[in-house]
C-alpha cells in the first residue's frame, strides 16, 4: 500500500506517467501475449498476436504523422521523464532531511543537481540498490542542460531524431541524446517511479532499470551496472498444485526455460476450486512449496 508521500508523488506525476505509457510503453501491446500451460500431463504453448490494423493518414508537406511524429515527440517525452526524476530527487531530499536553501520554499533545480553530483542519500527502496541510485541520480544531473534547452532555450533535433542541448548563445553543448537513449531515459524514469511508489524493487524492475541506465552511460557517472532487459512480452506460465497442494517450482522453472527461454515469467497458479493466484516466477523460491489459499505467500496475489 503506497504511503501518503508515495501517493502524492503518484498524483504529481500522473500526467507525465500517462504520456510516457502511451509514447514509450514498458509493455508493448502490439506484441500480443504468449502462454505456457504446464498443468496436467500435456504441455500446451500458445501465442496470441494482436490482429493487424489498417490506418489511413493524411500527408501534409511530407509529414505523415508516423515514425516522424515520434521523432518530434521524443524530446517532449524526455521532458516528461525528466520531471518525474526531478520530483523523485525532491522526495529523496525531503526523506534525507536536507534543509531548503535560505529564503526559499522549494529546492531549485541547480541545488538538486549539485546534491546528485555529490552523492545524494538514497531513499527506499533504492537504498538497497546503491549502484542503480547512483546511475539514476547522476543521469538526472548529467541531462540538466538538455532539460533547460528544451524548456528555456533552443533544443536541436537532427534528422535522425538525436536531441542536443544548447547554451545561452544557442551553441550546441554536451553529447546528443540519441533516439535509443531518449527511449531508455523514459523507461528508466517509469521503472524508478514504479519502484518508489511501491516501496520495493524486485529482480525484474531492478534488472530493466539497470539495463536502461546502461544505455545511458554517456550521460551519467554511475558506470555500467549490468542490467537485464525485461522483454515487451512476458510469457505467462500456468501451473496447478498436485494432489497434496504442493508445487515443484524447480521443475516449473526448468520446463519454462526449456520451452520458452527468457529471463522473466509471469506465473498463474490455478487452484482446484477454480480460483487463480498470480505472481512473478523469478520472485518465487526455487523449492517445492505447499500452496495454502488461506495464507498465500507474499509473492502471490489473487487474480
Amino acid at each position: 500500500m503506497p504511503t501518503s508521500r508515495a501517493q502524492q508523488f503518484a498524483e504529481d506525476t500522473a500526467f507525465e506517467q500517462s504520456a510516457l505509457q502511451r509514447g514509450v510503453p514498458l509493455i508493448q501491446p502490439k506484441l500480443g501475449s504468449s502462454t505456457l500451460d504446464l498443468r496436467g500431463e500435456h504441455l500446451s504453448l500458445s501465442a496470441t498476436v494482436r490482429p493487424a490494423t489498417a490506418h489511413a493518414v493524411v500527408v501534409m508537406d511530407g509529414f505523415d504523422g508516423g515514425p516522424q511524429l515520434l521523432d518530434v515527440l521524443r524530446p517532449l517525452l524526455f521532458g516528461a521523464a525528466w520531471k518525474i526524476l526531478d520530483l523523485l530527487v525532491e522526495w529523496a531530499l525531503e526523506d534525507a532531511g536536507v534543509p531548503l536553501p535560505t529564503g526559499l520554499r522549494t529546492y531549485p533545480i541547480s541545488f538538486k543537481v549539485n546534491q546528485c553530483r555529490t552523492q545524494l542519500a538514497a531513499m527506499a527502496p533504492f537504498d538497497r540498490h546503491p549502484d542503480v541510485w547512483a546511475g539514476l541520480t547522476t543521469c538526472y544531473a548529467g541531462t540538466e542542460q538538455l532539460r533547460h534547452s528544451l524548456v528555456h532555450r533552443q533544443a536541436i533535433v537532427d534528422g535522425g531524431g538525436s536531441f542536443t542541448a544548447t547554451d545561452g548563445a544557442r551553441n550546441p553543448v554536451g553529447p546528443p541524446l540519441t533516439p535509443a537513449e531518449q527511449d531508455a531515459f523514459c523507461r528508466a524514469a517509469q521503472r524508478a517511479a514504479d519502484a518508489a511508489i511501491d516501496g520495493s524493487m524486485d529482480q525484474r524492475i531492478r534488472g530493466d532499470l539497470a539495463f536502461n541506465l546502461d544505455l545511458l552511460v554517456a550521460h551519467h557517472t554511475g558506470g555500467s551496472i549490468g542490467g537485464i532487459e525485461a522483454p515487451g512480452r512476458i510469457t505467462i506460465v500456468q501451473v496447478s498444485p498436485d494432489e497434496t497442494g504442493s508445487l515443484d517450482l524447480p521443475a516449473v522453472n526448468a520446463a519454462a526455460r526449456q520451452h520458452v527461454p527468457a529471463p522473466f515469467y509471469d506465473l498463474e497458479v490455478h487452484l482446484p476450486d477454480g480460483r487463480v493466484m498470480v505472481g512473478r516466477l523469478e520472485n518465487a523460491p526455487n523449492d517445492r512449496i505447499t500452496i495454502d489459499p488461506a495464507s498465500p505467500p507474499a509473492w502471490l496475489s489473487w487474480s
